[in-house]
């Protein structure tokens, strides 16, 4: 039993020795994709459209169209090989399936809300919306985190609009490890404080949710892609 208890003393003694030896991995800054990055502490709105009235009128009418759920004109402001995925799925028939489809009622009230949301044009004949897609910071996790869509947006302590606000932010880079369902439901956030509660979902946008982009081709816009995910 001592020859057993000594050995044990040893091996503990000797794993000590070892874990001093190997160095410790320091933890990432706050929402940052790699060591030495600074994340912003905020992604405040953009919206460029206005700097091309044709891009704008064309928008505007797009979400009267999308505010009417008007299949025809939206398949008809699409590019005929607009891009719905990242599997090969594309096409203006594939298009008009995925909106008139089970899924599709969620899908029209997500493409409103990414174009009220704005968004920056990549170049002159390009436009990607929403601003948390086309403005997201270069280095920082888009899997992990997400953005305040507001100001002073209620931070509470459960799920529910009864409990009690533990703080109030305003266009805040967060951390939202669970997947953000924009239509519906609460997401558990973490600030960049360590500070964690609940945000309802639709003050939260991902890099990674729904997004558009708009190219200029042949003096007209189109819109050539609507896709989700990475």
């Amino acid at each position: 039993m001592r020859r057993i208890l000594a050995a044990s003393a040893v091996l503990i003694a000797v794993s000590a020795v070892l874990d001093a030896g190997v160095p410790q991995k320091k933890p990432l800054p706050f929402c940052a994709d790699g060591p030495g990055v600074k994340v912003p502490a905020q992604l405040l709105p953009v919206d460029e459209a206005s700097r091309r009235p044709d891009f704008f009128t064309y928008r505007a009418r797009l979400q009267v169209a999308v505010a009417d759920s008007d299949l025809d004109v939206l398949v008809a402001a699409a590019d005929p090989n607009i891009r719905l995925g990242f599997g090969g799925e594309a096409g203006r028939d594939e298009l008009r399936k995925a909106m008139s489809g089970a899924d599709g009622p969620g899908v029209w009230k997500e493409l409103a809300r990414i174009l009220a949301l704005g968004g920056a044009f990549r170049h002159a004949s390009s436009f990607e919306a929403p601003y948390v897609f086309s403005q997201w910071p270069d280095r920082a996790d888009a899997f992990e985190c997400a953005a305040i869509l507001g100001s002073n947006v209620s931070v509470r302590s459960a799920a529910s609009t009864d409990a009690p606000v533990v703080a109030r932010v305003s266009y805040a880079i967060i951390r939202a490890p669970g997947e953000v369902r924009p239509v519906e439901g609460w997401s558990l956030v973490q600030l960049a404080n360590g500070q964690q509660g609940f945000v309802k979902n639709e003050y939260l946008g991902s890099p990674n949710g729904l997004r558009a982009i708009f190219t200029l081709t042949n003096g007209q816009w189109r819109m050539t892609a609507l896709v989700a995910g990475d």
